[in-house]
């Protein structure tokens, strides 16, 4: 994983500061992208997670509480 960096995240609970990071290694050509959000107030917990497959669908999870 690469550090993309620091990202406050919009939700109905208010703002979550979190750090962003985007799976760089292994990934092969048809592979999908992960994205996680690591939870500065959550003891670095992931509170979003995103994977896009190659055909650009979207799964994208964030905490509710």
């Amino acid at each position: 994983y690469a550090v993309v960096g620091d990202e406050v995240l919009e939700t109905e609970q208010g703002p979550l500061r979190t750090l962003h990071l985007d799976r760089v290694e292994p990934r092969r050509a048809d592979g999908p992208r992960i994205e996680v959000w690591l939870g500065y107030d959550h003891y670095l917990m992931p509170v979003r997670i995103r994977a896009t497959d190659i055909g650009g669908r979207v799964l994208d999870q964030l905490v509710a509480r």
